[in-house]
């Protein structure tokens, strides 16, 4: 599988947001955020697409248990994700690097 990368984003769109990351790293792994499938996740708090890219699995664990988002079947879920090893297959852009450096050493909350 390819890398998702800031010059993959559509052409309309000069700056990848976190949103819009998300929304690709779920494409890998069959995920469709908002969609029908049992494995989709509901999300009920855009302030989760910020949290992901800034804590990682972290975010997703502790925004799941805010209530920030839901899914019917997260074992599949889960064995989707862990299935396309997305840890591998990112290149998160610089921008997103670099916020997440600063809120280790600031602890942004």
């Amino acid at each position: 599988m390819e890398k998702v990368a800031e010059n993959d984003a559509p052409a309309n769109q000069h700056k990848m947001t976190s949103k819009s990351l998300v929304f690709e790293l779920a494409k890998l792994a069959g995920i469709t955020i908002n969609g029908n499938e049992p494995w989709d996740i509901q999300v009920h708090n855009e302030k989760f697409y910020d949290r992901v890219i800034q804590e990682a699995s972290l975010g997703l664990g502790e925004s799941y248990m805010d209530k920030w988002w839901d899914c019917p079947r997260l074992d599949i879920f889960f064995e989707k994700i862990l299935r396309v090893n997305l840890e591998e297959k990112v290149n998160i852009p610089l921008q997103f690097k670099v916020h997440q450096m600063l809120a280790k050493i600031f602890n942004f909350q």
